[in-house]
């Protein structure tokens, strides 16, 4: 645990797409198809990506870098908005 406000909320961002909303997307009730299943997860690793404000490492990911550049402050609202 840091006391570091900037810290906190990445912390939390990490928290709440790894153990919320990343499992519901790749694991819902009603089971996907393969071919959906593959989406998913791809997804899941883009929403990761913007929470965890990283690059994916993947090549063959790495067209969506300004996608993930460009949604950081979303991300950010939404973790102020998880604190308060």
């Amino acid at each position: 645990y840091s006391a570091d406000p900037a810290i906190q909320k990445k912390q939390l961002a990490l928290f709440f797409f790894l153990r919320f909303f990343n499992p519901q997307l790749v694991s819902p009730k009603t089971p996907h198809a393969p071919i959906q299943q593959r989406d998913a997860v791809l997804l899941a690793k883009i929403l990761q990506s913007v929470a965890n404000n990283e690059m994916p490492n993947e090549p063959f990911m790495q067209f969506i870098e300004s996608f993930v550049r460009e949604r950081q402050p979303q991300i950010e609202a939404i973790t102020t908005l998880l604190r308060e």
